[in-house]
């Protein structure tokens, strides 16, 4: 199955920018974010999801729980669940998000 880039949603929280494909249903999520500055705030613990950050281009910092990471291209940061996160920079993410993220 393919999904194209029309099919993407754009989203907007701080200084990011995604595309979240619709591949709700399937196990996992899948966006697209371009972090520009302070990027995403510190998160709470989330209790239903874990995530797995791949960087795509640029460089930034990540917050794992009590860990610090500076990241770079082809780097990966694993985000376990019920663990707090956040993340700044200049990069282009490509974030896995599982079970996958359902709104309803």
């Amino acid at each position: 199955m393919k999904f194209s880039a029309d099919s993407a949603n754009e989203f907007r929280h701080a200084d990011v920018t995604g595309y979240s494909y619709p591949i709700a249903g399937r196990g996992c999520s899948l966006s697209r974010l371009v972090v520009e500055g302070q990027g995403r705030p510190p998160q709470p613990e989330d209790l239903k999801h874990s995530f797995v950050f791949y960087v795509e281009q640029g460089h930034g910092t990540f917050w794992v729980g009590s860990e610090t990471f500076p990241v770079g291209p082809r780097d990966l940061v694993q985000v376990p669940m019920g663990t707090p996160y956040r993340y700044e920079g200049q990069m282009l993410l490509v974030e896995f998000m599982m079970p996958a993220w359902d709104p309803t």
